[in-house]
């Protein structure tokens, strides 16, 4: 059995999600905008469901909760993003991890984000809306239209395949790149010559992880590339980025490091510390 979780702020004026997205559409038939988190969990009792709510997933003071329950009430188009199954979610280990910790085992957890957009809205705004703001990524998120009867991914695990790269031309390698590397030909050059230096061709699984691990989301390749400005040779932008962020803003106490960025801030005789995410790893060395 899955327990269905809905979490939401109490005040809508406090939903900034949602405000965001009437700002960009203001003056529409959309007159209102509310979002809320749905976590499902499966293997656990409604009992134990209320106990994960009120201990993890929702802050009594300005949210509310449901459960089993539509939460945001209306008249409304809705649309719930989640991502696809088998794509890791990083909210979902921390999930089990403190159900675990409180005594309850889950067999599986996930999150998303539903919708709701009020007025007259049609299906094709709503559609229009997520293209443009982008509120879903195609690659790994999809929209859920139906609630699912297990959250477990099942299946097969496929045969390894060798990949012929040694003897690919270079159409044949852009090809292999865009179906599913994405790196540009002169990188897709350096890897066949690897290979070929290796005297073997690579697994599928091998190339995956090449790729992972030159794409611009782990190597940040833009921000690192060398430059040349003029005829003269600059410092990659990572460098310069971190030397003047650390040189003029004395209130940074860490940054770069960690996965994370630490800043002190003052309110009259009150010190706060408060630690930043990025959304993309920018500051790993």
């Amino acid at each position: 059995m899955i327990q269905v979780v809905r979490v939401a702020s109490r005040n809508e004026k406090e939903d900034l999600r949602g405000i965001d997205i009437l700002a960009e559409f203001r003056g529409t038939s959309i007159t209102k905008v509310r979002t809320n988190r749905l976590y499902r969990l499966e293997g656990i009792s409604k009992k134990q469901a209320k106990t994960l709510v009120e201990k993890l997933f929702c802050e009594q003071i300005n949210q509310d909760y449901s459960l089993d329950a539509p939460l945001i009430n209306g008249k409304s188009q809705k649309i719930e993003i989640a991502y696809k199954p088998g794509v890791m979610n990083p909210e979902v280990a921390s999930i089990i991890k403190v159900a675990s910790d409180l005594g309850i085992k889950l067999v599986a957890a996930d999150s998303s984000i539903e919708y709701h957009f009020f007025g007259k809205a049609s299906q094709e705004t709503v559609n229009e809306i997520v293209e443009k703001l982008r509120l879903l990524n195609p690659i790994v998120e999809y929209v859920v239209d139906k609630d699912p009867k297990t959250l477990l991914v099942k299946g097969k695990v496929g045969p390894t395949t060798v990949i012929p790269i040694r003897k690919l031309s270079d159409d044949e390698l852009m090809s292999l790149s865009k179906d599913k590397l994405f790196l540009n030909p002169e990188e897709m050059k350096i890897i066949q010559n690897y290979f070929k230096n290796l005297k073997k061709d690579p697994t599928d699984c091998e190339l995956e992880t090449l790729a992972q691990t030159w794409s611009e989301h782990c190597a940040h390749k833009t921000f690192k590339a060398k430059l040349i400005v003029d005829g003269k040779k600059k410092e990659p932008l990572m460098s310069r980025l971190k030397k003047e962020a650390l040189k003029h803003n004395k209130n940074i106490v860490s940054a770069f490091v960690d996965n994370s960025g630490v800043m002190d801030f003052y309110a009259g005789k009150w010190k706060r510390i408060t630690v930043l995410r990025p959304s993309n790893h920018m500051e790993e060395q």
